[in-house]
């Protein structure tokens, strides 16, 4: 009787369960996107999936998503219907070393899309988000809400925005490292929330240049995000002139445990006065063309070698290999800034 009862439970579990339910086999890892892909392709390297937001709904936690060169028009969200979203990296293959497509930009888009985010997280920690261009958002470029805990979000070029460049709400532990930001509607990078607030925020080697409020804002008047550490960023013509262009809150105390130096700030406007760091840069970064949208630093610029290296080896090290003049690589002490691909 006890082999019979065995011989049962093999057949149920071969059929999917006593309710005979399929068990479906779980997606590949990693997860592969393409403009010339298809939706119902099962997201292989030699069948990938069309979208980047189906793939990260596919994605199990811990998978990583490579995208493809090209451009894809839609809100990416790892928010899935029934069950948390889970951790995920989302990596654009510049290169097309990954994917086998030829080099190029991938770009999201979504330029017309009513209230869209171009790339949102909610609820996702420990994500990453590698790569991107992204433009055309009313809210803002790349959101990380509601609990999205430890993201790294690097490497990204976020513009032509109408609304922020990067906003971090309500996440804690979020790491903002060698992204470029510029021609956004309204804030560039925004550590902010409403209710837990974001602490403990990373801001390191960004280029934060032209954008519609405000260069960088810590904190909000709902919600303290104390503890931010920034580092050897260039905040440049952020927002009026005569307006603060670093701002950190202090009622309630974001400024408390609030750490920035090496940054370059210009116009220097700071909110408060002692948000400034004691190595801090006030004057013109000489872009090659900022107005061309050419964010390249010219062979005199000030922020060449200005760089604080005690910045964690794992951060440097990939700097080493990009360019902040393109004319090579970055091998002295560290510039500051966004430093681009060669």
């Amino acid at each position: 009787m006890r082999l019979l009862w065995i011989a049962f439970a093999l057949l149920l579990a071969a059929c999917g369960g006593s309710d005979g339910t399929p068990v479906s086999d779980p997606p590949p890892n990693p997860l592969y996107v393409s403009t010339n892909g298809l939706a119902s392709n099962p997201g292989t390297r030699a069948a990938p999936l069309r979208s980047i937001r189906r793939a990260a709904q596919l994605a199990h936690d811990g998978y990583e998503i490579i995208v493809a060169p090209g451009t894809y028009s839609e809100e990416v969200t790892t928010d899935r219907t029934g069950t948390p979203a889970q951790a995920v990296t989302l990596r654009a293959d510049v290169s097309g070393a990954l994917t086998g497509e030829p080099a190029g930009a991938v770009l999201v888009d979504v330029t017309g899309t009513r209230n869209a985010a171009g790339i949102v997280l909610s609820n996702s920690s420990d994500s990453v988000i590698d790569g991107f261009r992204v433009i055309g958002s009313a809210d803002a470029g790349i959101v990380l809400k509601s609990g999205s805990n430890r993201v790294t979000v690097r490497n990204c070029e976020v513009f032509d925005n109408p609304g922020d460049g990067i906003r971090v709400q309500d996440s804690s532990g979020v790491r903002l490292f060698n992204n470029l930001v510029h021609a956004n509607g309204a804030r560039g990078i925004a550590i902010v929330g409403q209710g837990s607030g974001s602490p403990d925020a990373e801001v390191i080697h960004n280029t934060v240049a032209r954008n519609g409020e405000r260069g960088l804002t810590v904190g909000t008047t709902a919600a303290a995000s104390p503890r931010a550490y920034v580092r050897n960023n260039i905040l440049f013509e952020n927002g009026a002139p005569n307006l603060p262009h670093l701002r950190v809150i202090t009622n309630p105390r974001s400024d408390l445990g609030y750490d920035a130096d090496f940054n370059l700030v210009h116009p220097p406007n700071y909110d408060p006065a002692s948000s400034r760091g004691a190595a801090d840069l006030e004057v013109s970064p000489e872009f090659v063309d900022a107005d061309a949208g050419d964010f390249r630093l010219t062979l005199s610029s000030p922020a060449i070698n200005a760089g604080d290296d005690s910045i964690p080896q794992s951060l440097r090290a990939p700097l080493r290999n990009r360019t902040t003049t393109g004319l090579g690589p970055d091998g002295g002490a560290l510039d500051l800034g966004y430093h681009f691909p060669q």
